[in-house]
């Protein structure tokens, strides 16, 4: 282009991406010449002024050379503010913010800070007008800040003994602050590569911090290959903490490490099977369960890190997150440790009433002391002190929901729902979805630039307060109702109902109550929902059976489903039959309300109800169930079929019974099967005359079955 079209409109503009390619090629020497020549042909020509900037990029970065950058800056701010002529205005105009940004990051790290702030303030002004992405302006005001307060950029120890080190660092932490992530990866790069008796081991450690940050950056704007970048990303981690093991940034990097397990975690998950459109669905992958106990084995990871941050640094700002997330890694992890659970959760709750977490801790609290150490009146007094910590965040004045908006995000959802769910939760005023501070001083100070997280690249968030108040009023009527106080229980369902989530549907005639509204009427009865045959055996089987089903009334299934699961792991000879039967039921229903996909998981699950409790009294409506299922969402008619025939054979007194011969005729006559639909019918109306299957069979069916057979005959 630059050889055979010198005069075209955009030969400047190759002249430009020549150097750009080269510095991309890793041949930064040849790109700093190319540059150099490119500007010195027209000063102030067109793309002289991008120009510039990938010259004081290369000269802070590639040779650390702190005079040359500034005299590059220098040189494209006085050609800018002379004003440039048409038709290179253009070009120049559209340089404007990387110039001015340029001098400020150039004056920054000279130490001229009113200088810095000026020059960043005016590149502010500019990219305000071009509508930069908000996550480069509220770094772009963090970068003003630190001018203003005269902040280091990176901390003081990093620059000895070389000063080329000291720049390519701070200059990969501006550009991870930017949102710039390929960037900023390049310039750790530099650090990372660099022979090992240059680059000393802070730097390293340090430099790998900020790879990593880079990386995660990176992968959150393109997730196409996220899960490779993620885990590239989690080794810059931990070669950040084995390089200089005490060093202070650690304090976040443990942090960031632990998020991001957890995240991997989530993103390893595989689903139980694949359904192709038009076929049975095929088990493709691990079960449920087997997933589930992936998923928490591969969190558990995190918290060695967490435990660590804790132990390290106990007057970090981050210790309430780590307390929080170490409770639940406790409780959830392949071993757990109820113990451990609890005293992390207390910690939170008692030292950190005020912490964003605090609230989710009380609700977990409850869980475990009822779930995993069965300790109802342990339970009740935690239930009292939750309901006192909403009381006392009722007096507080209002504002804006910590809860909704916690200085971190969690990658842990309400308690009682799947793990890795994303959250939309609002952020305080005037911070906009860029770079966040990873936590603030009781003062009001801001930490240094070397410290800031990315946090808006860990999107998940913390239940909001009306969440909170729900989990807390629905276990505090739960507590009520499992020690037989159902007008204590009553009134605690109340208070839950003003902050129940809303329907997945909308009613358009009639009414259906709702979960909460069914508790009430459940507790207002004095009646359990949990049969008689469930709750008698073991004692512990028993009051987890009872919980899941107060969680299956008020439609918090994923937590029914834990539940259940924990009464068919517990070894064999704890749980009677019935129970376990009662147990694959819940589950059954559980699945049957989280989605079309994990219908064949509900399936699979009333089968093996019926098969563990074959004489209990809600067998024969389990297998009905699976027959329904294998031809609404399965369309294997056939094995429907033989499934309600089943029912009919071992349960011929039962209600079911009436339904699965009817179900029988229905699908023999949507296959035009007209003779086998006929005989269907008519069992129905003989051995089950006063149900009203053998209504409908007789009054409608059988008239129409009749009909088709007359037309068959009549056609032959």
């Amino acid at each position: 282009m630059r050889a055979k079209y010198p005069l075209s409109t955009w030969s400047d503009a190759a002249g430009y991406r020549i150097g750009q390619c080269l510095e991309m090629l890793g041949r930064t020497a040849q790109a700093e010449q190319h540059w150099t020549a490119f500007a010195a042909g027209a000063p102030a020509g067109r793309w002289r002024g991008q120009a510039r900037v990938g010259l004081v990029h290369l000269a802070l970065v590639a040779r650390g050379d702190l005079k040359a950058a500034a005299q590059q800056a220098a040189a494209a701010h006085k050609i800018l503010t002379a004003g440039v002529d048409e038709p290179a205005a253009a070009t120049w105009n559209h340089a404007a913010m990387e110039i001015h940004l340029s001098r400020g990051i150039v004056a920054l790290l000279e130490a001229r800070h009113a200088d810095a702030a000026a020059a960043l303030r005016d590149a502010c002004d500019t990219a305000t007008a071009q509508e930069r992405p908000a996550r480069f302006l509220a770094g772009l005001h963090r970068l003003i800040t630190a001018a203003e307060r005269r902040e280091e950029v990176i901390p003081a120890r990093l620059a000895l003994p070389d000063e080329r080190f000291r720049l390519t660092l701070s200059v990969g932490t501006i550009d991870n602050l930017l949102g710039r992530f390929e960037q900023a990866g390049r310039a750790f790069d530099h650090v990372l590569g660099s022979p090992m008796r240059l680059a000393l081991q802070p730097h390293r450690s340090f430099a790998a911090l900020g790879k990593a940050r880079a990386i995660v950056g990176v992968a959150r704007d393109d997730d196409s290959a996220a899960d490779d970048a993620l885990t590239a990303a989690k080794a810059a981690y931990l070669l950040s903490l084995s390089a200089l093991p005490d060093a202070p940034w650690h304090e976040h990097a443990l942090r960031e490490l632990a998020l991001l397990i957890e995240d991997l975690a989530g993103r390893s998950r595989e689903p139980s099977g694949t359904k192709v459109a038009g076929t049975r669905r095929v088990p493709s992958g691990p079960t449920p369960d087997s997933a589930r106990a992936a998923l928490e084995a591969a969190r558990c990871e995190a918290l060695p890190h967490w435990q660590a941050l804790l132990d390290r640094f106990p007057e970090s700002p981050h210790v309430p997150q780590a307390l929080y997330h170490a409770g639940v890694l406790h409780a959830e992890g392949a071993k757990p440790s109820p113990e451990r659970s609890v005293a992390a959760f207390e910690q939170l709750t008692k030292q950190f009433p005020a912490s964003p977490w605090t609230g989710d801790a009380h609700v977990r609290l409850i869980d475990v002391k009822l779930e995993r150490q069965f300790d109802l009146p342990s339970a009740a007094l935690h239930a009292r002190a939750a309901a006192d910590w909403l009381a006392g965040r009722s007096r507080e004045p209002s504002g804006p929901d910590p809860a909704a908006a916690p200085p971190s995000s969690s990658p842990f959802p309400p308690a009682g729902e799947r793990p890795g769910a994303p959250s939309s939760s609002p952020r305080p005023p005037g911070e906009g979805p860029g770079v966040r501070a990873s936590a603030t001083a009781s003062d009001g100070t801001q930490p240094p630039l070397s410290t800031l997280l990315l946090d808006d690249l860990f999107s998940l968030s913390l239940p909001s307060l009306d969440r909170t108040s729900y989990a807390i009023y629905l276990r505090a009527g739960l507590v009520a109702y499992l020690s037989e106080r159902p007008a204590e229980a009553v009134e605690w369902f109340e208070r839950a109902k003003p902050f129940e989530p809303e329907r997945s549907f909308v009613v358009v005639h009639g009414h259906i109550p709702t979960g909460i509204e069914r508790l009430i009427d459940v507790a207002k009865s004095g009646k359990t929902v949990t049969p008689e045959e469930a709750r008698r055996g073991d004692e512990r089987a028993r009051l987890i059976l009872m919980l899941a089903d107060v969680f299956l009334e008020s439609s918090v299934h994923e937590k029914a489903l834990e539940l259940a699961t924990a009464v068919i792991d517990k070894p064999k000879g704890a749980a009677t039959p019935a129970q376990r039967s009662w147990a694959h039921r819940q589950r059954a229903v559980a699945y049957g309300h989280l989605g079309p996909e994990v219908k064949e998981d509900a399936r699979r699950e009333y089968m093996a109800a019926q098969q563990a409790g074959p004489t209990a009294p809600w067998a024969p409506e389990c297998l009905l169930v699976a027959g329904t299922i294998l031809h609404n969402h399965e369309t294997r008619r056939q094995e429907a079929v033989a499934v309600f025939e089943d029912v009919v054979r071992r349960y011929p007194a039962s209600e079911s019974a009436a339904k699965a011969a009817y179900f029988v005729g229905v699908l023999h006559e949507w296959n035009s099967e007209w003779k086998q639909a006929k005989a269907a019918y008519q069992r129905v109306v003989r051995d089950y005359p006063q149900s009203r299957w053998a209504s409908a069979a007789m009054n409608y069916h059988l008239k129409k079955v009749e009909a088709a057979l007359a037309a068959q005959e009549t056609g032959r």
